[in-house]
This record gives structure tokens, sequence and C-alpha cells, in this order.
């Protein structure tokens, strides 16, 4: 009775066959009287039970009002609508198929976007199917076109609702377009977007920014229409696009390729499209095609999905002239390694290349840009030159009519369109972020490239935590005791890095009889708190993860739960999820149980700590009475524990990690490596004040190693009950293609790479080892890392059992369990691990595979947008570092790829790899070279190593050699600062002889500038090119440094000192001081000298004697 089955009446549309031939397809039109309005505040309809078969939230019972979107409006000012401020909005089905199967000139993807409104469950918005309910079906008029009839029916529902619910129904329309929307009924009010939010969103400056940026654009369309095709075409720059269709075959005819557009980050107008071999002719392994030139990239903006067409093979590039695509001078992008520059190589002779032909899928998104200094001279000037902060974007021409709003801002812009007659893509304005320079606006900007958006939790979110502070702490509800495993008598400590205070996991021991051992891993028990369904679930789906910066983190829980009710915090008792496996006393496996557990955490210790009690060192006995933490015992011991206990209890986690270690490693785990820096900041200014590398101690494997232990039994097990819908996390096989280069390496120092498989590669990385340099171990298995492919979430119904293959770990099955507080796809495996556990229960449709495909799709986009966020603030914090110094750095850096114009090398102490350059992009030789009197640079075939020819010798560099870098920042008015690395000296830095050591900055005594004059001194003698002027050959030796030190008088000294240790002194009295100090700094910082006031002398008497005597004494005992 629901359906009336007379048909209201016929669509008839055309369908083109695969054939190419149109078949006219009828379609009855059928209506329903049982289609719910969504509303909460609605007792009529069924929407509560409606929820289990449609995933869309309910509109609010105490919203203000309801919104409803005309056609117009969801076609100018989609953006608007897609703003989080903007809920309880009802979308009309009808509009989103007339945008479907109309022709409308809207915004890229208009159609996913609008229907995406709908699947935001932080937003309270429906779709309602008013063409197929009764009381809002509009009957097309004779002659009226389809937009025409859309308005209508879109009054005639809002008409509807009025009548419906008890909530006012705002319209927002344009009703100078929309004529219909003029003569509306009573109980519905038609606003235009700007009134609507001068009304309801005074404040809100940056969304009443945003609106009047789209009303400009929308003004600029209807002012402008489309030209003529003639006309266009004969003043078009590039070429016009092939039809959908007509690419569509020839992709299927293998005549054009279809491909992700990625521009070169050193060379805008280069381009690279990947593709596999079946693509190409002749091709033995995958290969790429190169783009170059304007014409030939056709409006293609990175990340773009294009056609390509080859070009004539007599087209095609020399493989040793630019077609390398390494060659560009301009800064690297952020979020680019060096191996992934373009490398095109297809045989000995060339490289494919071709052009854009079609435009298959726009990537259009956020850009963080700043107008161009020309732009701002001219504010008379409406249509200004924004330049994207990303390298590989091109300007993007904006409308605007106050340009002096934008002066030393950053702004974010999008793209609309790009037009054929135009060098540059048109787009709209949408929000400052603020003044260049400042940390916060660099910051932020990083976010939104990386398309991260953190909002304030709302009150949803808010009335629904738990309640917690130190006077009052949450407790554990009874009846959790009920049915969880009472486990608080069991040795639980948390290990974690000292400050952390999101304890997501802990670790316990208990002796058994005959023997065995049971050891536990106990997980913050997340989604107890984090219901599903709730708004609080979906805020941490839209997260997906937490992201660390050097100076913050944005968290994915509130911090009530992050840091207190869910961390598994000593002396407290939590509610955890647990894995706990039974061991022999041969530490065989005997039983693993999962479930749900009550846990009282006895030690909360930092890894250091840990790691010095298990080396049984002295540790100060913690004084009574202190509780607050700090990097020893105090405040970390709880329940009566001593460290005798704890000790027993990580040397068993010692052996468990031994064997489960030993075992991983003999099926062909890897053992790889990363540069992970950290920074010791400036409290006040959160700038840095030193750089360190991490540095890995044993009892950080141990917690790892039962970590992903854990991980892989959960993952049995959720995958024996859901062997179809389970979420896994695999690491596909490399592709050999990437390892060519790594390969040159490895066998420049004489060894060879197996890539047969992770077991003939681990064991090959652990023969290549130089007992003499140990970089050389360490760089191959970094180059290794970034080779690899990336891991991912999988729902296990998109691939066959072979495809959940953890590559790098050697398991067979894998996933995330160990981390919900700060990963939303473990709190996915929590809920799965439950289910699992209380089966016949079924899963949700959520949770059930094409659901769960889209949302391991989402999160893997989440987790690359932090780990690219976190790179990029690494690199600005970097920045700031060395921008702070007097002078700049001085580091040891190891060569480890040679291209065209220079070399990529890793400084280790800093974490820096990156280019340094020895021909420009006017391919003449660098300054500091052309000093140098080198007249030419040549490669080896093999690019393994690069001969300096000069008037008086050639000097070979090779791969693995140590070289002195220079480090300084490149500064930028639209870009962020980036670091820049040049070549000082062919030979090793001796500031910088191990991993855990800084270059020599600030005060400086004595004996430091003695040593490093000896050995300085040393290393000029066997210097082959000690007669050039950039390794400064007329610096003084030891005894004329010393012999004609200028007259010591009184009170202070100065030690200025230049890259190479070359030394000289002065010494005045504070009379002379402030002249001498302002002159000297000056002309040390223009030779590239440190300055620095020795500490030293003022200990000694400052009579100038005394002093003499003391640089002679500790010169000769240096030397």
């Amino acid at each position: 009775d629901t359906i009336q089955h007379a048909p209201q009446y016929t669509k008839v549309f055309a369908r083109k066959t695969r054939r190419g031939d149109v078949t006219w397809i009828a379609r009855e039109h059928y209506l329903r009287c049982d289609v719910p309005c969504g509303s909460a505040a609605c007792p009529k309809c069924d929407n509560q039970s409606s929820q289990d078969t449609d995933p869309q939230p309910l509109l609010a019972q105490d919203a203000s009002h309801y919104i409803i979107p005309s056609l117009s409006v969801c076609i100018n000012f989609l953006e608007l609508l897609e703003q989080i401020d903007l809920c309880d909005m009802i979308v009309m089905q009808g509009v989103i198929d007339e945008i479907q199967d109309g022709n409308h000139h809207g915004p890229p993807r208009m159609l996913q976007r609008v229907r995406a409104l709908a699947r935001d469950p932080r937003r309270r918005v429906r779709t309602f199917n008013n063409d197929h309910y009764t009381n809002t079906y509009v009957q097309p008029q004779k002659g009226e076109t389809p937009s025409h009839r859309t308005q209508r029916a879109v009054m005639a529902a809002a008409e509807w609702y009025a009548s419906h619910v008890s909530i006012p129904i705002i319209v927002l329309g344009e009703p100078a377009q929309e004529p219909v929307l003029a003569g509306h009924a009573s109980g519905v009010t038609v606003m235009t977007p700007s009134l609507y939010l001068q009304q309801y969103f005074p404040t809100n400056g940056s969304l009443v920014e945003l609106c009047d940026s789209l009303a400009q654009v929308a003004a600029k369309k209807r002012e402008a229409p489309v030209a003529a095709t003639g006309a266009a075409e004969q003043n078009s720059v590039y070429p016009r696009y092939k039809d959908d269709d007509a690419v569509e075959a020839l992709i299927k005819s293998g005549h054009v390729i279809a491909g992700t557009f990625h521009v070169n980050p050193r060379k805008r107008e280069e381009a690279v499209i990947r593709v596999s071999s079946s693509s190409l002719p002749s091709a033995s392994s995958p290969k790429e095609i190169v783009i170059r030139g304007k014409q030939n990239m056709n409006r293609a903006v990175h990340g773009d999905r294009v056609a390509v067409e080859l070009l004539p093979r007599s087209a095609w590039s020399p493989a040793e002239s630019e077609g390398s695509g390494q060659l560009g001078a301009g800064p690297v992008a952020r979020g680019t390694e060096p191996d992934m520059d373009i490398d095109i190589t297809t045989d000995e002779e060339a490289v494919v290349c071709g052009r854009v032909v079609g435009m298959i899928q726009r990537n259009w998104r956020d850009y963080v840009a700043t107008i161009a200094l020309e732009d701002m001279r001219d504010t008379n000037n409406n249509h200004v030159l924004a330049i994207p902060m990303d390298y590989r974007i091109p300007k993007i021409r904006i409308l605007t009519r106050n340009v002096r709003q934008f002066h030393d801002m950053r702004i974010v812009v999008r793209i609309d369109e790009w037009n054929l007659g135009s060098n540059y893509p048109d787009g709209h304005y949408v929000r400052s972020i603020g003044e260049t320079g400042k940390l916060e606006t660099e910051l932020h900007a990083i976010l939104v490239e990386n398309a991260i958006s953190i909002t304030p939790w709302s009150q949803a979110i808010e009335h629904g935590l738990p309640r917690s502070s130190p006077s009052q702490p949450w407790t554990v509800p009874p009846f959790e005791y009920t049915y969880r495993r009472d486990m608080r008598d069991h040795s639980v400590m948390s290990i974690d890095p000292l400050g952390s205070q999101d304890i997501d996991d802990a670790l316990s021991v208990k002796h058994g009889k005959n023997g065995d051992m049971e050891i536990g891993v106990h997980i913050a028990d997340v989604s107890f708190f984090v219901q599903q369904g709730s708004a609080l679930d979906a805020e941490a789906r839209h997260r997906g993860t937490t992201v660390y910066l050097p100076d913050r983190r944005y968290d994915m829980l509130p911090a009530v739960l992050s840091e207190d009710v869910c961390s598994l915090r000593g002396g407290f008792e939590r509610l955890a999820m647990s894995v706990v496996w039974t061991f022999d006393r041969d530490l065989n496996l005997k039983n693993t149980w999962f479930g749900r557990t009550v846990i009282h955490s006895c030690a909360e210790l930092h890894y250091q700590l840990a790691q010095d009690i298990l080396d049984k060192k002295k540790i100060p006995t913690p004084k009574p009475g202190v509780t607050v933490k700090g990097e020893g015992l105090e405040g970390r011991l709880f329940r009566g524990v001593q460290v005798s206990e704890v000790y027993l209890s990580l040397q068993t986690l010692f052996e468990v990690f031994s064997r489960l270690h030993s075992d991983r490693m003999g099926k062909g785990a890897l053992e790889l490596a990363s540069t992970e820096v950290r920074f010791q900041l400036d409290p006040s200014t959160n700038i840095p004040k030193k750089i360190l590398t991490k540095q890995d101690l044993i009892i950080n494997k141990v917690v790892a190693e039962l970590m992903i232990y854990a991980n892989r039994s959960v993952a049995e097990r959720i995958h024996q009950s859901y062997p179809t819908c389970s979420l896994l996390r695999r690491h596909p096989l490399p592709n050999p293609h990437l390892f060519l280069g790594i390969e040159k390496c490895a066998s420049s120092q004489g060894f060879r790479l197996q890539l047969d498989s992770n077991q003939s590669l681990a064991n090959s990385l652990e023969r290549a080892n130089n007992p003499n340099d140990p970089m050389v171990n360490i760089l191959l298995r970094m180059l290794t890392t970034q080779a690899m492919s990336e891991a991912e979430y999988i729902s296990t119904g998109s691939l066959p059992i072979s495809g959940y293959y953890h590559y790098g770990l050697a398991l067979e099955y894998y996933t995330h369990f160990t981390s919900p507080i700060r990963r939303y796809a473990d709190v996915i495996v929590h809920r799965q691990l439950w289910s699992a556990l209380h089966q016949p229960v079924p899963l949700r449709p959520v949770l059930m595979d094409d659901p769960l495909r889209e949302l391991a799709s989402h999160i893997n986009r989440r987790h690359r947008a932090s780990k690219a966020a976190q790179r990029d603030a690494t690199e600005l914090f970097q920045c700031l570092f060395f921008n702070k110094l007097s002078a700049p750095a001085l580091a040891d850096a190891v060569i480890f790829r040679f291209y065209p114009r220079g070399f990529f090398v890793f400084v280790d102490q800093y974490g820096i790899k990156g280019p340094v350059q020895l021909i420009d992009k006017d391919s003449n030789l660098h300054t500091t070279l052309q000093d140098a009197n080198f007249t030419d640079t040549k490669h080896d075939s093999e690019h393994t190593s690069v001969i300096l020819q000069s008037p008086h010798g050639d000097h070979q560099l090779r791969l693995f050699d140590h070289v002195t870098v220079r480090i300084l920042v490149n500064e930028s008015h639209s870009h962020l600062p980036s670091i820049q690395l040049e070549l000082v000296d062919w030979k090793p830095s001796l500031r910088t002889t191990s991993r855990d050591t800084v270059p020599i900055t600030g005060r400086t005594t004595a004996t430091d500038m003695a040593t490093a004059i000896k050995l300085d001194e040393k290393r000029s003698s066997d210097s082959t090119a000690k007669h050039s002027p950039i390794f400064r050959p007329d610096k003084p030796s030891i005894y004329h440094l010393v012999t004609n030190l200028e007259p010591v008088v009184t009170d202070a000294d100065m030690v200025i000192g230049d890259s190479n240790g070359c030394v000289r002194l002065w010494a005045m009295s504070k009379d002379q001081k402030a002249q001498y100090r302002a002159k000297m700094e000056e002309r040390a910082r223009k030779s590239g000298w440190a300055v620095a006031e020795s500490s030293s002398l003022r200990e000694e008497n400052r009579k100038p004697a005394a002093v003499e005597q003391k640089y002679r004494e500790e010169i000769i005992k240096a030397e």
C-alpha cells in the first residue's frame, strides 16, 4: 500500500551502447507514501527505525530552523554549504538528479561533493527523495525546462516540511535567477546566502568573506557567457580536450593512457605519468611518461587524473638531456623525497614523452597562497595572481575588490576553472590564515595544504564526555566488573616516551605453575567510550588520527579521554582490551586469550628509565611524598611495587622479545632505518634551541615487538570470524624498478642487494656492512625504506588472501590494535574483535565490506596527510633553528645519489636529505666552485661518481663519500623556508664526527678553537686543492696565530673563526668594545665566519701577558 502502482509519468532518455549506437530507454516513475522526513522533531514519521537502513543522521529536534538549498545555491555556493557551521540541512534528491542529468557549469566534482554532504554525520545533513513522495512530487509542465521544474519541486517540498514539522524552514536561493522562489507560501522563508549569514552568523567573518567571493564568481559567470566555439578556438592558448566518450574509447583501444599527473617539484613545466609496463609498447618493466611544456601539459594541475597521448618517437627526449627530470634548480616541494624525483628512462637512448589530451577527473583542493608583490602595488586591479605555497601548482587568478587586505598575508584559494584562452586558472578567495612569517600562520598553512581541518569539539560531544578532575577522578562503573576479567593483581606497567600523557598500552607479567607465564598486552578500551554512531565517533572518524607536530599535537579524541580516562595511567584502575598469551618455560605458546579487562598499572615508566632498570644501573630511591613525575622514579611506582620486581618483569619481557624477534627475523622480516628528529624548544618562543636525532634503546624494541605480536594475534582472530570484512594492514611487495638506484649504491661498495624475497633482501642488507663506515649500512637501510611500497589499511573482501601479506614484518595477517587513542583504525579493530568474541552477534552495516573499503580508504588518506604535515613542520622547525644561528652551520654529509647537476646527500646529525647543486639552472658552475677555479664536471656512465675538473688537478667524488656542506635557509615571500645545502669541502667535516654531536655554536673556549685549528691544519695539508681559494690556503699557521695576537687590553675578548677553523682573536677595553664589536661582527658574517665570546678568558687575570700565555699553552697542548 505504500506504493502507488499507477505510473505518474514516463522518463525517456538516450544511452550510448558499447558499439557506439544510441538506444532510447523509457522508465516509469512511481511514487511512495512512506518516505520519512528525517527530523527528530517529527512524531508522525518512523524516523528511528529507518536508521537501521539509512546511515544519515536525523535533523536536530531543537534546531532553530532547517535549511533547504535551491539548485542555484548548490551549484554556485556549494563550498559554503560544505562548511561545518551550516547544520540541519535538507538537500532534495531532485536537485541532485538535476545536477547529474543537467548541463550545469559548476565546481569540480560537483555531483560527488553534493552527495557527500549527507555522508558527513557531524553535519546533520539529509537528502530527501522529494520526486518519489506523493506529497512533494511536482508534475512537469508542457514546455518547462528541467531546471525550472526542479525549482518548483524545491519550493513544494519546503512548503510540505513547513506544514509537517514545527520548525521554521529557510530556503537558500537566488530569487533574481530563480523567479519561482519569489512567490513562496507561508511558513517558508527565502533568503540569499549573504542575507542568511548576516542574520545567523554575523560575527563569522570567514563565512561572510567566502560567500562574498563565491557571489563575485557567480556574477562573473553570468556577465561573461561562454563564447562561440569558433571564437574560443581562435583565441585559445591551449588545445581543447577530447570529449569523455572519445577518451574512454581511446583508453580501451590503447591509443591513450590514463594516469595521475605528477608535476616535477623542481621544474613546474615538466610532469610525469606513471603507467604499468602493459600500457607501453616494448616495455619490460613499469615506466613513466614525461609531459614537458605548457602546451603538452594542457591545463592539467598536479594530482589531476588525465588522459595522455604519446608523442612520436622522434619527439622523445634523449635520456642525458633535461629529460631526467631531476635537473630543475627550483626549491623542492614539501612532501617529496629525493628518490621520488622523476627519473624516466625506457631505454638507453630516450625517455617517453607525451601530451595531455583529456581530463578524466580534477583533483582541485584548497591551496595556501600569497598575492604576487607586483599586484599589491596596483591597487586598482581587480584581478590579482595568487602564488600557491606548493611549487607544483600554477599561479591562480582571483577576483577581489580590495587587494590591500591581502598584504603580507597567507590566504586560502580554490580553482574554479581553466579556460582555453587563459595562461592561468581562475579561482576565488576562501579565507585568510594570517601574516606570513609567523609560526602560527605557517603551521596552520601546513595543515591546510595537507587537508587537515581541526575544529573545536561540538557541544554534543562535550555533553557526552565522562567527567574527571584531580579532586574527583573518574572511576570504573560497577557494572564493568561483572563481565570483564579482573587483572588488577597482575604486574602491569606502561613504558612510553618521557612526558607522554596519552598512554595507549601497558604490559603485564605473571608467573604461574610449572614454569608457565602469562604475558599481557593491555590497550586502552577506547571503543567503550566512543560509541559507534555517536557525535564523538563521527568526529574521530573524520580526523582519523592524531597529528603530531614538533611543538604540539592535534588529538583525535578530547583531552579528558586521551590524557585521563582512557589513558592507562599508573595508580588508577582503567578499562582495557587485552591480549594475554600463556607461554611454557621454553617460551612455546600454549594459549591466547582476548577480552575486556580491568587493570591497575603499578609502574608508569619512560623508555630511558626502563632501560636503566633493565641494565641494573643505580637509580636514586624516590623521595617519600613526591608525586610529581620527573626523569627518576618519583611519582612512577604504585601499590608498593619495588624496583626489583619491575626489573624481574622487564627481564622476562626481554626474554620473550628475544624469542619473538628471532622467529620473525627468521621468516624474512626487514630491519629498516629511518631518521626521526626532535627539537629542544625555547619555552618562550617555541624556536628550536637544539636538534637531536632519535636513538632507539633495547627497551624500545622490546615494547615494539610485543605490540607487533599483539597486532598479529588480533588480526588472525578477527579474520577467523570475519574473513570478508576484517580491517587489516598490508604491506605490498616492493616495485623492483624503484631499487635500481639503491642497487647502484650497494654495488659501488662491493655489495649486492637480492630482491627475490624479503628474506633474501634482509640477508643482503645484513651483509652490506662497511666496518670503516657504519653510515653505509644505515643509508642503504634508509634508502630501502624509502623505496618500499606504502603500507595501507584494507578490507579483506577487496583482495585475495595473498594480498594481505605484510612484506616488511613478514606476517600473513597484521592489523593495528594497539593505539586506539590516536588511530581510528584501531577503534574499528577493537569493535570487530569484541563482536568476534560474542558471535553470533552480527556486525553493524558500517563494518561490512563495502562501507569498510570506503572507511579504509579514508583512514589511509588521513594517515598520509598526518605524516606529510609532520614532515613539513619538521623542515620548518629545522629552518627556524638554522636561521637563528649567527653563522651558517657546517656538517658532515654522505653522498648517496648523483644527478646531472649535482648530488644528493644525507646529513645524519640533523636528519636532512637534500641536493647539493654543482651546476645552476643556467648551466653555469656553482659560484663557490668557480671561485675554486673548477671548469667542468664529468659523470661516469653509471652515475656513481663525478669528477670536478680544475687546472690544478681533478678530484673525484664517489657514492658514500663524506663531504662538508654548509646549511643555509632559502627564504621566500610566497613559500615556506627551505633548507639549502652547499659544498664547502670534499673532505669530511671535523665538527660532526658522531650522531649525537653538535656543531660549535655560541660560547667557545680557547681549547675548542685550538683543537679545531690543529685538526684543520692536518686536513688542509692532505687536501689536493689546498691552493684553491675555497679552502683558504692563506689562513695563518698556529705559530702565526700565536705570535701575532693583537694586544689584549682588559675586560672582554672576541673569537672569530671561519668555516674551516681558522681563528683570529681580538681583545678590547670597555671603551673599545661597542665600536669594535659591531664592525667585526659585520665583517665576520660577510665572510661566513662564526662569532663567539670566549668564556675562558673571563676566568683569567685580565693582564695581557696572562691571557696570551694561556692561549699559547692550550694551543701547544692541543697540538
